[in-house]
């Protein structure tokens, strides 16, 4: 740090010299000049690249998630052939083991957000990311390994375990450690690296086998795991155990270009935001019934969430490939996801910008409009196809436009902006609480769905899937179009009033 502050500290030196001698045009001139040069380096928050670094490797832990999210797609095919050259269990799975395994990801997110409960408060952010990280390394490693249907079973309920627990503690380690001028920017790095995550997956999982694509699987997380022994603990969580000087020290490292004065502002006005949600913490589920308003608020997050839950994206992800092995082209599925996922990914760059300038609702009622339309479309594709409808060739690439308009959609609606609304809807010492109410009932029906699609695919046909998840979409459509205000731009008290 002395060697980056050196040229800082030369440069401000020069500038008082020019100050002194300010009594000719030439002296005044560079006068200027070095004023506007100290306050870009003095003022200027986004060049500090400690804190990046930080940041990037804990929101990184989410690469992982993406994995999680597509092993299905390249992995399952091959778990039900009987070719025992690419079938590492030797005998095909049973569509019953197929649903099961399906399911395992949800109940995982549910043991994921149970278990990691207070973890990150007793041994600190920084010890937590590094266990849940070593964990999901640790569970992609053993399925390296595994030869048994119920070694499958254990270790991909441990992975679901740790890595959806990154979904909890990254984003608390980030807000933590940003400023306020970069705060969105670094948060937004965890949606990024999860989309990164599913292409990885899926171009893994097309060119190896099984056990190779978890071995490669487990690489990410073994370099975060390197990368994240040279990150700071939170200063939060400093303060927290009474470290109010280590806080300092590491918000210092955090800000280079800071004065002292002002680290001590920043620390001080973090700790005042801490000591009022410790005010909050006897808040119970009998809050909820104290104002119409918090009913309505905490209804609309549980609608968001389940809207944003049974819209079909797990699905979509987890038996991509098989969906597109459907599309009349000479291109495989598993190739046919990459490509779709790229298209994904530049989506949802473009879409940063439409949610900076649009509004809430409009996002989130255009997203399920497009969503249930996509599913809608999809569902039509396979019921005439099944049923050995004559179907120009043309049409075979609807699977293709149908998913992409699904993802791209999703990307700038669904996904995002239901944590939003959570966040802008419920009262700030209902907001917890109310949070883990609506993630629970959302991953819960999110469980069934999970467990029923193989099934319902298998002895009824894909077509009421989509048929379903279509129907889901619309009447979420519908419940919001009537009941949700818009509320970017408002106060919490001006909220409040809508929601009366």
């Amino acid at each position: 740090m002395k060697v980056y502050l050196n040229p800082v500290i030369n440069l401000t030196k020069k500038c008082h010299r020019y100050r002194r001698k300010a009594n000719t045009c030439e002296h005044h001139e560079r006068w200027r000049f070095c004023q506007y040069w100290y306050q870009f380096n003095m003022d200027t928050k986004c060049k500090n690249f400690y804190l990046y670094y930080s940041a990037l490797t804990a929101s990184m832990m989410s690469m992982a998630t993406g994995c999680k999210q597509v092993w299905n797609s390249p992995v399952i095919p091959k778990l039900m052939s009987n070719d025992t050259s690419i079938n590492p269990l030797g005998i095909p799975i049973s569509v019953l083991q197929v649903s099961l395994l399906t399911a395992l990801n949800p109940i995982g997110i549910i043991m994921g957000t149970v278990l990691i409960g207070k973890l990150p408060d007793i041994i600190g952010r920084k010890k937590t990311l590094i266990l849940i990280t070593t964990g999901g390394m640790v569970s992609f490693i053993g399925l390296y390994f595994a030869r048994y249907l119920y070694q499958y079973i254990i270790l991909l309920l441990l992975m679901s375990t740790n890595v959806s627990a990154v979904i909890i503690v990254a984003p608390i380690y980030t807000a933590e450690i940003a400023e306020d001028c970069n705060r969105g920017n670094l948060g937004s790095l965890m949606t990024f690296w999860a989309v990164l995550g599913q292409l990885y997956g899926y171009v893994v999982g097309a060119v190896t086998t099984v056990n190779t694509f978890f071995l490669l699987c487990a690489l990410p997380s073994f370099i975060v795991l390197i990368m994240s022994i040279f990150i700071p603990e939170s200063p939060i969580y400093l303060s927290m155990k009474g470290d109010k000087i280590g806080g300092m020290r590491v918000l210092k490292t955090l800000r280079p270009s800071k004065t002292m004065s002002d680290i001590e502002t920043e620390f001080y006005e973090k700790e005042h935001v801490l000591n009022d949600k410790k005010k909050d913490e006897h808040v119970s589920l009998k809050s909820f019934c104290v104002s119409r308003s918090v009913r309505k608020a905490l209804i609309l997050s549980i609608a968001t969430r389940c809207l944003s839950d049974l819209s079909g994206l797990t699905i979509v992800l987890s038996f991509m490939a098989t969906l597109l092995n459907d599309a009349q082209t000479n291109i495989s599925g598993d190739n046919l996801a990459i490509i779709v996922m790229v298209i994904k990914i530049l989506a949802s760059i473009v879409t940063i910008f439409v949610i900076e300038k649009a509004g809430r609702r409009i996002l989130i009622l255009s997203s399920a409009l497009v969503c249930g339309t996509s599913m809608f479309a999809l569902g039509l594709y396979f019921y005439f196809k099944i049923n050995n409808y004559l179907l120009h060739r043309s049409l075979g690439l609807i699977p293709i436009i149908a998913i992409v308009c699904f993802l791209s959609s999703y990307s700038f609606g669904l996904s995002a902006v239901p944590c939003v609304l959570r966040a802008e809807l419920l009262p700030n010492e209902l907001r917890a609480i109310g949070s883990s109410i609506a993630q629970f009932i959302g991953t819960a029906a999110l469980i069934a769905v999970s467990f029923a699609y193989p099934l319902v695919s298998t002895y009824l046909g894909v077509q009421y899937n989509m048929f379903t998840f279509s129907l889901f979409c619309f009447t979420g459509f519908t419940f919001l179009f009537f009941h949700l205000p818009e509320t970017k731009g408002k106060s919490f008290a001006e909220i409040r009033n809508l929601l009366k």
